[in-house]
């Protein structure tokens, strides 16, 4: 992928970068709907961040047997989720790094499921996706 130089991921830029990646974006209501390099996802909002972590539980206990892999985008350095045990961290930079992340475990078959969260610098608002490989 190149390597933008891109301001920081915010509700007014979210479309804006996603498509910059070569993706389609469709906005609904409730989620995001996003296709990338035969890659689909659907990206639902959470809010206040503490539902993230309940997310993340949830999605822990929900499939133990599944190697999982969480891709987080944090809103700054100090800001970051403590993870279930057995599932890989990733901390990555921006939304082009999540991508690439993703789709070099996808196509490596490395996880059985990616997670991702994409933390907004204007809202109290993530938005996650739960991704089977």
């Amino acid at each position: 992928m190149f390597n933008l130089n891109v301001e920081p991921l915010c509700e007014s830029n979210l479309q804006e970068q996603l498509e910059m990646l070569g993706g389609i974006v469709m906005q609904q209501p409730s989620m995001l709907q996003y296709s990338l390099l035969g890659h689909h996802f659907a990206l639902c909002w959470l809010e206040p961040p503490r539902r993230l972590e309940d997310w993340l539980q949830h999605c822990a206990d929900s499939a133990l047997e599944l190697r999982t892999l969480y891709i987080e985008l944090p809103l700054d350095d100090a800001d970051s989720r403590q993870v279930p045990q057995g599932i890989e961290h990733c901390r990555v930079a921006s939304v082009e790094q999540a991508f690439d992340r993703h789709r070099a475990s996808a196509d490596r078959l490395e996880h059985d499921r990616v997670l991702i969260s994409l933390a907004l610098q204007d809202s109290p608002a993530t938005l996650v996706c739960e991704y089977i490989v």
